[in-house]
């Protein structure tokens, strides 16, 4: 009898373990996925990489990749001045942007005609979200309720964008929430050299 509850204790232990660890890989796929995507990024704006963009039925470009539904012309390649990524807090996914109406919003996401693809955190789940978006500046550390990086063509610089901007914060972090776990991670963008590291 006693043999079979220390069998019963160490195979609950052993699922719970599972478990615990399930959590801690998607939290850790949810990272580097993000901070892949921010890498790609990155290297298609230091590419000079073409977007296949038209005129939209409202008269702004539009990104035509995935359907041509908002044109009202033909479907073209262009070099966009810039590529990015758009997040929210408290949302389970992001969105990768090429600017290709720099003039109505600078360097910062204006709206799903530059959407060119919309991504989960973690696939066919909810369980990791963008829980916070810090901001460093010099008078401090803030959450913000969202941020977006953005990567001018060739030169790769690094724009960093959130609801106070100007002036551009020297660095954001996005941190990561395993709603399950209440486990975190944190993904650190640094305005000056584009670095990209998981925390």
């Amino acid at each position: 009898m006693i043999s079979v509850s220390i069998v019963a204790m160490l195979a609950l232990i052993t699922v719970v373990s599972l478990n615990s660890t399930q959590k801690t890989e998607e939290l850790n796929t949810a990272a580097r996925q993000l901070a892949g995507d921010i890498r790609s990024m990155q290297a298609r704006a230091m590419s000079a990489q073409n977007v296949k963009t038209c005129v939209s039925i409202s008269g702004d470009s539009a990104v035509c990749e995935n359907g041509t539904a908002v044109c009202s012309g033909s479907c073209d390649p262009v070099s966009p001045p810039a590529y990015g990524l758009h997040l929210a807090a408290g949302s389970a996914n992001y969105i990768l942007f090429a600017n290709v109406n720099p003039d109505t919003g600078g360097y910062k996401y204006g709206n799903s005609h530059e959407l060119v693809l919309q991504r989960d955190l973690l696939a066919n789940s909810a369980n990791v979200i963008i829980y916070q978006i810090l901001s460093s500046r010099p008078i401090g550390v803030s959450s913000r309720p969202y941020g977006d990086m953005t990567f001018l063509r060739q030169s790769g610089t690094t724009h960093l964008f959130d609801d106070l901007t100007p002036p551009e914060p020297s660095g954001m972090v996005i941190r990561l929430k395993h709603l399950t776990a209440s486990t975190t991670v944190d993904i650190q963008v640094d305005q000056s050299t584009g670095r990209v590291s998981i925390l």
